[in-house]
């Protein structure tokens, strides 16, 4: 999957859905897309992208690098709260 992806490595996080007017929606990330770096952190799996958004506080700006058919692009995004529908 990985190389199908673009990627070197088996790294990041695969975005599977993105819920409408969320922040990854408003930064324009897609489904497909796969997320190797969040905030500065590298990116190891779904799970640790998970853990990490979850310990960073609602508000905070983050950058994250995206990789989008092999190509890696940078997008920025406004945590909010999970109940942002």
């Amino acid at each position: 999957t990985a190389r199908r992806l673009g990627l070197s490595a088996p790294i990041g996080a695969l975005v599977k859905s993105i819920k409408a007017n969320s922040p990854a929606a408003l930064a324009g990330i897609q489904v497909g897309d796969v997320i190797v770096e969040f905030d500065g952190t590298r990116v190891e799996n779904d799970g640790h992208l998970v853990t990490t958004v979850g310990l960073t506080p609602v508000g905070r700006t983050v950058n994250m690098v995206i990789y989008r058919n092999g190509v890696a692009s940078r997008v920025t995004a406004v945590l909010a709260p999970s109940n942002f529908e």
